[in-house]
């Protein structure tokens, strides 16, 4: 046993007791000797279940770890409480029947407590509680010790109260005197607690269950306790308890690395900071006791790790490593070289990651170990497809195929399932990115679907049935069938049999938002970011993808309104930052924004400049290539081509071949986006015989427009709709009748409101200026004193609505 003083108390680590397992003891002996009620059997039983599996508080809600592994007296009596209130209510019991049931446990539990007065009392009550056992470890003469009465119930030492008992009287058998005065002086703290409680129950001074004849515990004499409270104080062992002597905390190796562990896992799934209690109980952990349960340097490297602290978490995984390969030689070493590179690539050190990852592999493969191997070749995969630049960097040269192929292979053979589904998700991905048939990616989700429904794997479970869920959001959100998008969001958000992470649920939600940000539900879509600011401030990495989300959101709708300053100052911001962050949809995401903008101050050359640039880096080579943003810059070219060049029939060829692309890959938004950028291109090439054409085009397009979504999509579309009639009907020779014209003017202005009703949703003030320009050239066509009056109206407010928001700044 150690033992560390500190300003809160003074902890003292044992290999099996702590404080909180006395009353658990108390109970069991209470069972087997028939000290409680047979009626309230069943809750005391569930009790005991709850507690030695240390879920005695783990309802679903978020509650105190220390609190959940080592709960105090009092926390017993109320778990105690609400057990036998739960109990006899299902059994109709009155309420003053549950209240007697109540007070009686609660003055058993007490009463044997408070009657353990002396060291040698509590000694013989640990010791001989093997006397519980058919089968105890070791054999003494009860007729000597302080229980006597001999129990009606004996236990099995492999049944699970027994495996307790067991372990106790073993471990008192085994444990030396100074470490006895040491749970005894934390015992004492324990109780004390409750003893306000004990003395509101017993207040007729006498406890219910302790006779004379049969005592729980044998009475010491007032000078046998005098005699041995001086020997104690004498040798510097123990002190009275006083009111301000030190608290003593007495807690079990066992159930601390089982607590450290969940407090792991919880670190890693919901990022939640640890309790004051727990970070207390870490403080007051000597260098010797890490040692024996190394986890906590675990938790200060995710803690550091979390808060961007690169030098803090490097030297907490490295103490952390140092003592878990001291005891297991060369066995962790390949484990800790994969903790090393995830560490450097959380921190934008990608070579020494590489390097870190690359002798993992060379040290999984001498070691033979197959499992670990699959792992890191899974990690290396992720790794690389946000950073293709780096594929000439790694050993053998391997290649995303070469990697996909061993790791399909290999996890089948060594039946890990889990690794096997996240293989046929990156391949999914993968096609994906090279721009390959619907058919090869939906066939590839379907397996690692089926994989996590047909087969065990494990406590990982939810993490990896989420990410397969956002893959096919992804998917489909590409595809154009935002309803399917929606159908996976609310399949993701609540999984079955588990809690989302925090990372997945922060991921998932951004999606959410931003389907509700195309689909004119601006307000609520920056709500439903705004949520999660207090959630994610906590982790630096979450932050990071969370804040250049929420300014590209936010840019893409300053750019629509015109607010150019602060935009221009957000992307400034970004332009830094985006470096940092590994993600290559957030990249292209970004340099297609910065594209935008400059279209939209006048910068044609720069833009088209930018756009050219990027249409390089993806077609490098097939390592950097990825379909969807190859299109959307493809479009993005063609538009500006359209817009600002005095060659546009230079677009077709461009426009053409995009089609042929989002056609081949399903990529039905990519497709529609294209045709709308022809049916633009076209007019401009050959006004006199193309509106024809044109308007066939636009009537084949608009019902995928609106199957996708996408108001600014939906309304440019109705735009070029209406343009397109009204230059038909301006430029047509024909002499109509009035009912016709009347019919086709009307059609144009309908066209016309949808465009304008969506444009003003997305807040989009140039195109309403040229939709309010179409109804002018119309009022002007057919002599419409009203309706020219409204679009001129019309068009001066928003001339002074777009200064006035080109003025606006950030600050």
């Amino acid at each position: 046993m150690t033992e560390l003083q500190g300003t809160e108390g003074s902890l003292a680590l044992t290999p099996v007791f702590a404080t909180s397992k006395i009353p658990v003891l108390v109970l069991i002996t209470g069972y087997c000797c028939k000290k409680i009620p047979s009626k309230i059997i069943p809750p005391i039983l569930s009790t005991l279940v709850q507690l030695i599996e240390n879920h005695a508080f783990d309802n679903g809600e978020e509650k105190d770890l220390i609190t959940l592994f080592f709960p105090s007296l009092n926390e017993v009596l109320a778990l105690i409480e609400d057990s036998i209130t739960l109990f006899s209510r299902t059994t109709q019991d009155s309420e003053e029947s549950i209240s007697e049931g109540i007070e009686t446990v609660h003055r058993y539990l007490l009463d044997a407590l408070f009657q353990i007065n002396s060291l040698d009392t509590f000694q013989d009550f640990l010791m001989n509680s093997s006397r519980l056992l058919s089968d105890p470890p070791v054999h003494r003469k009860y007729e000597t010790a302080g229980l006597r009465q001999k129990p009606s119930k004996l236990l099995r030492s492999t049944s699970f109260l027994g495996r307790l008992v067991h372990n106790i009287s073993l471990a008192a058998d085994v444990m030396m005197f100074d470490e006895m005065v040491v749970l005894w002086r934390g015992f004492q703290h324990y109780r004390d607690e409750a003893r306000d409680k004990w003395i509101q129950l017993n207040s007729n001074g006498r406890p219910t269950f302790v006779s004379k004849k049969v005592p729980i515990i044998d009475e010491q004499s007032e000078k046998d306790v005098e005699l041995q409270q001086l020997i104690l104080r004498n040798s510097g062992l123990a002190t009275p308890l006083q009111e301000n002597s030190t608290k003593v905390q007495v807690i079990s190796q066992v159930d601390l690395a089982e607590m450290l562990e969940y407090q792991i896992q919880m670190l890693q799934k919901f990022a939640p900071p640890p309790s004051k209690s727990m970070k207390s109980v870490l403080q007051l952990m000597s260098k010797s006791q890490r040692g024996v349960i190394p986890s906590v340097y675990y938790i200060e490297y995710l803690e550091c790790w979390k808060q961007g602290d690169y030098e803090g978490s490097f030297n907490a995984l490295h103490r952390y490593f140092d003592y878990m390969m001291s005891n297991r030689q060369q066995l962790f070493y390949h484990y800790a070289l994969l903790s090393l590179a995830t560490l450097h690539a959380s921190f934008g050190s990608d070579d020494e990651a590489l390097r870190a990852i690359d002798e993992a592999i060379v040290v999984a493969r001498e070691n033979k170990d197959l499992d670990c191997l699959n792992y890191l070749l899974t990690w290396l995969f992720n790794f690389l497809k946000d950073r293709p630049h780096l594929y000439g960097k790694v050993n053998n040269q391997l290649t995303k195929s070469q990697i996909l192929h061993f790791l399909k292979i290999k996890t089948k053979e060594n039946k890990n399932w889990i690794l096997q589904s996240m293989a046929y998700q990156y391949q999914a991905l993968q096609y994906m990115m090279d721009g390959a048939s619907l058919t090869k990616v939906l066939e590839n989700i379907t397996r690692a679907s089926y994989i996590i429904l047909s087969f065990d794997i494990g406590t990982d479970v939810c993490t990896t049935f989420i990410r397969n869920c956002q893959l096919s959001i992804a998917n489909w959100g590409r595809t154009g069938v935002p309803a399917l998008s929606k159908l996976y969001i609310d399949v993701a958000l609540d999984p079955p049999g588990a809690k989302i992470s925090t990372f997945d649920e922060v991921a998932v939600q951004m999606r959410l938002a931003i389907i509700k940000y195309e689909e004119g539900e601006i307000e609520e879509a920056f709500k439903l970011f705004q949520s999660y600011e207090s959630l994610v401030k906590d982790d630096v990495s979450l932050l990071k993808i969370w804040q250049a989300r929420l300014m590209l959101l936010k840019i893409d709708l300053w750019l629509k309104k015109c607010r150019y300053r602060p935009a221009a100052i957000f992307l400034g911001k970004m332009e830094s930052q985006i470096k940092e962050t590994c993600d290559q949809d957030l990249y292209y995401e970004f340099r297609y924004k910065q594209a935008l903008y400059e279209s939209q101050v006048g910068n044609c050359d720069k833009a088209i400049s930018i756009v050219s640039e990027n249409i390089h880096k993806l077609n490098k080579d097939d390592n950097s290539y990825n379909h969807f943003w190859f299109i959307e810059f493809q479009i993005l070219y063609a538009s500006f081509l359209v817009k600002s060049s005095s060659a546009p029939e230079r677009a077709l060829s461009i426009v053409i071949k995009v089609l042929k692309l989002a056609r081949r890959s399903s990529s039905l938004a990519l497709f529609v986006k294209a045709c709308l950028v022809l049916a633009e291109l076209l007019p401009k090439v050959d006004p006199a015989r193309s509106c024809d054409d044109v308007e066939g085009i636009l009537y084949q397009v608009m019902p995928h427009a609106n199957q996708i979504g996408n108001i600014s999509l939906i309304s440019y579309g109705y735009y070029l709709l209406a343009k397109v009639l009204s230059m038909k009907l301006i430029n047509d020779e024909k002499n109509y009748a009035d009912d016709e014209m009347k019919v086709r003017f009307n059609r144009i202005l309908e066209y016309l409101e949808m465009s304008i009703v969506g444009f003003k949703k997305m807040n989009d003030l140039k195109m309403m200026q040229l939709s309010f320009d179409i109804e002018k050239q119309l009022a002007e066509f057919s002599k419409h004193e009203e309706l020219l009056n409204h679009s001129l109206q019309a068009i001066h407010q928003l001339d002074i609505r777009m200064q006035e928001e080109s003025s606006y700044s950030v600050c």
